[in-house]
């Protein structure tokens, strides 16, 4: 058993690389500006004397930025460096984690691997009409989240409670945001009868009216109001949530009881996301709270849909 599993985590580990090369490297990007910026600045607290809060403002949530900066100072790795090895890492823990979804999904190794190699080439898929990937081609905090959150999902499934809220909190020290969404559906699967989360509260501070000011700015990001996006990225919420209610169906039918609960939850977890977004960017008064995205629950949605899928 033990070869067995150092076996599989290598042919992971090579899986994570063989990921990187078809889909690319990309270091300083996007979010990453913001990310090495506030790393840079915790090695060396003089760089940024001036508006620093144009990036600090927004770490504040997350320990992203601490953890890399200690391990740069520990390892004595160039950053450039460790940023690529974390990288990898990052896609490896993730495909860990589907790996081990799968193995409580499928008896044969044929699926498992099916799963994993689907996962594999689909990392930088478009998640519908958020403006995400599954996976980012750089470090970004919001890949070990992920893989925390895999990992939590598969605590609960294993009634391992502790261990589940580790995960989750885990997830939150790197990325507040899509820790809420996988906190979220950990509780749906959890409980026996699916119920609403009352965890938005942090979100009623933004239920004001916005200023023309805000609603300037908001106009140039389409993907934060589901009412503008495209028919087929429309397309890319009602087919993944139907053929979910229907792999539940199948998993019944196949008499495979995990397959079907994390199916149907993930089907009820996805209805329910969809109408708090709805909720929450469809009023004018409370478009500011447009700004948490809060469809980015697809993100996580998708990558168990290929998981089974």
């Amino acid at each position: 058993m033990r070869g067995r599993a150092s076996s599989t985590s290598a042919i992971i580990l090579l899986l994570a690389m063989v990921a990187v090369l078809v889909h690319g490297y990309h270091l300083g990007i996007e979010d990453q500006d913001v990310y090495l910026s506030a790393i840079n600045k915790q090695l060396n607290a003089a760089l940024y004397p001036h508006n620093a809060e144009f990036f600090t403002t927004q770490m504040r949530a997350t320990v992203f930025d601490e953890l890399v900066a200690m391990a740069a100072r520990v390892t004595h790795v160039r950053l450039e460096w460790l940023l690529f090895f974390a990288h990898i890492g990052s896609i490896y823990l993730i495909l860990m984690g589907c790996w081990n979804i799968a193995c409580r999904c499928f008896p044969s190794a044929a699926s498992r691997w099916a799963s994993v190699l689907l996962v594999t080439g689909l990392l930088t898929i478009p998640v519908a009409g958020t403006a995400l990937y599954i996976v980012d081609q750089y470090l970004h905090p919001r890949a070990i989240a992920t893989a925390a959150i895999l990992f939590a999902v598969i605590a609960v499934l294993d009634g391992r409670r502790i261990a589940a809220i580790v995960w989750m909190v885990t997830a939150a020290l790197m990325h507040p945001m899509m820790a809420a969404f996988g906190i979220s559906y950990c509780v749906f699967l959890w409980w026996r009868k699916p119920t609403a989360i009352a965890g938005y509260a942090a979100v009623l501070p933004l239920l004001r009216p916005p200023s023309p000011a805000w609603q300037r700015a908001a106009a140039g990001h389409r993907y934060y109001f589901v009412s503008q996006w495209q028919w087929h990225e429309w397309l890319g919420i009602v087919a993944p949530l139907a053929l979910m209610a229907w792999f539940a169906h199948l998993g019944r039918r196949q008499g495979r009881p995990t397959l079907a609960h994390i199916c149907q939850r993930l089907f009820y977890f996805g209805l329910f996301q969809f109408a708090v977004a709805l909720a929450l960017t469809l009023p004018p008064q409370w478009t500011r709270a447009a700004a948490l995205q809060p469809m980015r629950w697809m993100q996580l949605f998708y990558l168990l849909f290929f998981i089974i899928g």
